[in-house]
């Protein structure tokens, strides 16, 4: 496994509404057992977007290793399983920290899923 639960990557993605996939930064939110199971990740696209909607979730400086300055969030209804092969190589470094990682799962699980916390 090469990538871990919080790496930053970027992969081609489509959007609804759009002709071709466009490069977007995905943050992995699965763990390794499900890499070794099929040798797929599961990600959320990240945006620079600053439209905000139910399904954002605002991704400050201190919720990754290495800011940029520039605004991100992710947007919790744009989930995808991918494979290392549509990784673009060296597109990203950066890493949500494990606490970030964990809140973000937390606010998909209720906002996109509406699974209750209980």
């Amino acid at each position: 496994m090469t990538y871990q639960k919080g790496d930053i990557v970027e992969i081609y993605f489509k959007l609804p509404n759009q002709g071709n996939p466009k490069p977007h930064p995905i943050v992995i939110i699965s763990h390794e057992d499900v890499y070794h199971q099929d040798y797929y990740y599961i990600g959320v696209m990240l945006t620079q977007s600053t439209h905000i909607d139910d399904f954002s979730f605002e991704i400050t400086k201190e919720m990754v290793t290495n800011h940029n300055g520039k605004y991100s969030q992710a947007r919790c209804h744009l989930i995808t399983n991918f494979e290392d092969t549509h990784i673009v190589p060296n597109a990203h470094s950066n890493k949500m920290k494990q606490s970030a990682v964990n809140e973000l799962i937390a606010f998909i699980n209720v906002i996109t899923f509406d699974f209750p916390l209980e």
